[in-house]
């Protein structure tokens, strides 16, 4: 919506950002589900809570390893 309004036009590094990014962004979110599911199944009372604090620290973790590239 911003490039339409400021009629700009996206690089293909930047484009090349926007696929690396919505991969790590779909991973992530196949990885919290397989997790959470895994507690489920073993009758956690915390299953739908802990999966979210150590994948938040897991991409937290991958997006300061791309800033720094």
């Amino acid at each position: 919506m911003a490039l339409l309004i400021t009629r700009s036009e996206l690089s293909v590094p930047a484009m090349i950002g926007l696929v690396m990014l919505m991969g790590i962004v779909t991973k992530n979110s196949i990885l919290l589900v397989e997790y959470t599911m895994v507690g489920v199944r073993d009758r956690s009372p915390a299953a739908w809570l802990q999966p979210c604090a150590s994948h938040v620290r897991l991409a937290q973790a991958q997006s300061d390893a791309f800033r720094r590239i």
